[in-house]
């Protein structure tokens, strides 16, 4: 809310009502998609809020869109190419799953010893 504030100080809004576009506003943001998403939630709500105590008389808030997943805009990340193995040579493809093998029969036969 304090950089609601200081851009409605620097605009010359004195009250909430005198904002009647929240675009240039979102457009100064300089956070992650993820905080601007966040960020974005806590507007929608404030804006709501004074909605229903009658304090504005029109969603400004409504025409924000939250920034598109990154997801939707890669559907593969690095992360999903390094857990499928994608990107790495062959060799060291199988060497973690030689390992990975390997750890599982050392449990089995850990259990096994156990039992």
């Amino acid at each position: 809310m304090d950089q609601l504030k200081a851009y409605c100080a620097d605009k010359g809004y004195t009250y909430i009502d005198q904002v009647k576009d929240l675009d240039d506003f979102y457009g100064t943001w300089k956070d992650c998609k993820k905080g601007k998403s966040k960020k974005l939630e806590r507007i929608k709500g404030f804006v709501r809020f004074r909605l229903k105590r009658k304090w504005l008389t029109e969603n400004i808030a409504e025409d924000l869109k939250a920034p598109p997943k990154t997801s939707e805009l890669n559907a593969k990340s690095p992360t999903s190419r390094r857990r499928s193995g994608e990107g790495r040579s062959a060799s060291a493809r199988h060497s973690v799953c030689d390992r990975k093998s390997a750890a599982g029969r050392m449990r089995s036969v850990t259990a096994a010893g156990a039992a």
